[in-house]
This record gives C-alpha cells, sequence and structure tokens, in this order.
C-alpha cells in the first residue's frame, strides 16, 4: 500500500472502515468528523482502505482481512487521538 500526501486536511484522502457495534453510540459523529476533514468511509475492505476502526465487538473475519492486507487498525480511542494528531477538529466529550 502505498502512503499518501498529507495535505492541508486532517485526513484527505484516507478511507475508514468501522467494524463492531457502535458500542460508544458515536460513529455517526465519527463519520461526520473524517468526512469533514477529508477523508471517506466505506462499509466494508478493499485495497482502497487505510484503517480499520475497531471495538470489542469487532467482526474477527474483517480483522483478519486487514491483517491481511496488512492494514492498520485502531480502537475507537486511538482514532481520537489519530485525528486530533493530524489537525482535525473536534471536541472529546468522552473525558
Amino acid at each position: 500500500m502505498a502512503s499518501k500526501p498529507y495535505t492541508d486536511d486532517a485526513v484527505d484522502s484516507l478511507e475508514f472502515v468501522f467494524t463492531g457495534g457502535d458500542l460508544s453510540g458515536r460513529r455517526s459523529d465519527w463519520i461526520e468528523l473524517i468526512e469533514s476533514n477529508g477523508g471517506t468511509v466505506a462499509g466494508a475492505i478493499s485495497e482502497e482502505t487505510d484503517y480499520l476502526v475497531v471495538n470489542p465487538s469487532a467482526d474477527l473475519g474483517r480483522v483478519k482481512v486487514a491483517s491481511d492486507l496488512g492494514l492498520p487498525t485502531i480502537q475507537e480511542r486511538g482514532l481520537a487521538v489519530f485525528l486530533k494528531n493530524r489537525g482535525a477538529e473536534w471536541q472529546d466529550t468522552t473525558e
């Protein structure tokens, strides 16, 4: 997988896939945040996927596919840190 260049948008050109139930009740917020900062969210893993976002109820089949493709997986909390470090504008209301 070729790395994608960093741009002014926090996650421009990056594609995310979520797996597992929406345990936090915030999935729609995550999707909106990713899309408003230049990224996309897909419903299935492909070679275009950059990150698989998992939680404790994650589909292990998807996790295996991501591993086979060499895709990084991150927990929801890891996603928050990742987005913040890339300059995404967001407010953590979980603390």
